[in-house]
């Protein structure tokens, strides 16, 4: 994980699991590095690829890019001492699977021969056709790779496209893998089916379909992508039975511009974001198209737009679930009071567990949503994807600086449940994790907590985060450089994200994960990864292939990890 970058539910920001070398002078003297990209099976040169590397020290990180020419070469001048990572785009080709994602600058030295490699994408398309077997235009069409969907930090597959006027569509520039393609088509009702034209409350609307046909995900089929290679995935969108939902939101800010939508409880088809309204007078909103489901009702408010417009700075953001929810059956849902959930104010203080200081205002606090976080069984009401959006929405007053003596303090968060994310800004922090979450007495870090008035944290980190660190190998034993190292957490702090870390091993095949929760974990290694490590289906599919290790607070611990090619398929 990135030195500075917001991580997940509950942690403080640890660095990537690459070795993180000593933050550079201030005024270093700045640098240049030379590669080549290259096409990984053929080992051909690549054109016109955008070379983009993010980082450097903490005074000089930032971002610098250059264009490789017709030999695929390629330099970036004045580049300050510290680590980098490499991204690198062209239309028609991907990053290989097996590639070097990232290096490091040491004082007085300068790169030359960086090697990164590339590979052909692949492509889907096809056709989209209605009940009668007639074109669909303007219908988006999604491909994602399953178990992909993280929160924010991991890089996923995905691509879209929309259909043309002959229902054709193609999504192209997708890497290597399986893919669920689905189509969410706009909400239009149709006329009644025939015996029931007295009915007018019941009507029929185009409904989210998975390729090969099928409104249930779990009989979707995947289309797997090869490199260079273009599949094909035609079907039809089936259709369903629609009600009429109307009604208003109490408690919308004077002045803001507010949005409204539905997303399904658990589940992912259905309304969502594409399909928010914004509230007219008297704050009423309509779906006249609601397919039977249970909803929860999101309200997005948009306040100081005027302070903003005239040049006073960013507008503030908030999303804010509206309760109670909503139960589309077999009737219209007419004149329904929706409310946005009582939010509060939180307060707290960092402490050290021993003796010691910090510099306090190198951290930063934000809050995530969840939804139950599973205490009663329930699946996040999001899914892992919606919990980023609800964290990007959730505005200035769920984030907050750290003072001098370590307090700080949200006012008017708006209700819901809530994990704490900690955030940092130097690697003098890389192995130290947080400890507990109180409220009250009782730890809150794994569970997270509520917001509906005023709370206080007590929050608790350690220096003496565990670590785990080791080689890369492949069946015979030699090392494997830039492989994906995954330590999943393997006990009860699956919750935690500072229990998960994931990072390119280095050109020796060696990694190191570091402020570590104490606990079980499994370290895995890939070259590459396509699954989102905290789905919980990850770490059954993939338990085996991997290292147990047990770590205790402050302890170093050392293994050899196999690594899973990219080949083999999911025991």
């Amino acid at each position: 994980m990135l030195r500075g970058f917001m991580l997940a539910l509950s942690c403080l920001v640890v660095p990537t699991i690459s070795q993180s070398q000593a933050d550079a002078p201030k005024e270093a003297k700045k640098q240049s590095i030379q590669g080549k990209v290259i096409e990984a099976r053929s080992g051909q040169p690549v054109r016109k690829v955008n070379v983009e590397v993010i980082g450097g020290s903490e005074a000089s990180a930032g971002r610098h890019t250059a264009t490789t020419a017709a030999d695929g070469t390629f330099s970036i001048e004045d580049l300050a001492p510290g680590r980098y990572m490499v991204t690198l785009e062209r239309a028609g080709f991907v990053q290989a699977a097996k590639n070097q994602t990232t290096f490091t600058l040491q004082p007085g030295q300068g790169l030359t021969g960086l090697v990164f490699r590339m590979q052909a994408a692949g492509v889907i398309s096809g056709k989209i056709v209605d009940e009668d077997g007639d074109p669909m235009a303007g219908v988006a069409v999604n491909a994602t790779t399953t178990g992909k969907h993280g929160f924010g930090l991991l890089r996923f597959n995905s691509g879209a496209g929309t259909t043309n006027d002959l229902g054709e569509y193609r999504i192209a520039d997708l890497r290597p893998g399986k893919y669920l393609i689905s189509v969410t088509p706009p909400q239009r009702g149709s006329a009644p089916p025939a015996g029931e034209k007295g009915n007018a409350k019941e009507r029929l609307v185009y409904a989210p379909t998975y390729y090969p046909g099928t409104v249930d995900k779990s009989q979707a089929i995947e289309v797997e992508v090869r490199a260079g290679e273009e599949a094909s995935a035609n079907f039809g969108v089936q259709m369903t039975r629609a009600y009429r939902v109307t009604g208003t939101v109490s408690g919308v800010p004077t002045g803001a511009v507010a949005r409204v939508f539905l997303t399904p409880k658990n589940s992912e088809a259905g309304l969502g974001m594409e399909d928010m309204q914004e509230l007219t007078e008297g704050n009423r909103f309509e779906f006249p198209h609601v397919a039977p489901s249970t909803y929860v009702a999101m309200i997005i408010v948009v306040k100081d737009v005027k302070e903003m417009l005239n040049g006073g700075g960013q507008p503030d953001v908030q999303m804010v679930r509206l309760n109670p929810p909503i139960q589309v059956d077999k009737a219209n849902l007419e004149g329904i009071q929706l409310q946005p959930e009582p939010g509060g104010q939180i307060h707290g203080k960092f402490r050290l567990d021993t003796e010691g200081k910090l510099d306090w205002t190198q951290l930063t606090v934000s809050l995530l949503p969840v939804e139950d976080n599973g205490e009663n069984g329930s699946e996040p009401l999001f899914g892992a994807g919606g919990v980023v959006t609800a964290a990007v929405f959730s505005g200035r007053n769920s984030h907050s600086a750290v003072s001098n003596d370590g307090t700080f303090e949200m006012k008017n968060v708006p209700g819901g449940t809530y994990q704490l994310l900690v955030g940092a800004q130097s690697d003098s922090l890389r192995d130290y994790y947080t400890k507990s979450v109180r409220i009250g007495g009782k730890n809150v870090v794994d569970s997270g907590f509520a917001v509906n008035g005023d709370s206080y944290l007590d929050v608790v980190i350690s220096a003496k985060g565990a670590g785990i660190e080791g080689n890369v190998v492949d069946s015979k034993d030699k090392p494997v450089p830039y492989a994906t190292v995954a330590v999943v957490a393997n006990s009860e702090h699956r919750a935690r994200p500072d229990s998960y870390q994931q990072s390119p091993a280095d050109e020796r095949g060696h990694f190191a994960a570091r402020g570590l929760t104490p606990g079980s974990y499994v370290v895995l290694a890939f070259e590459e990864l396509q699954e989102d490590l905290r789905q919980p289906e990850f770490l059954k599919t993939y338990k085996v292939k991997g290292e147990k290790v047990e770590v205790e607070e402050g302890t170093r611990k050392s293994v050899t990890v196999k690594v899973i090619p990219a080949e083999t398929e999911a025991p």
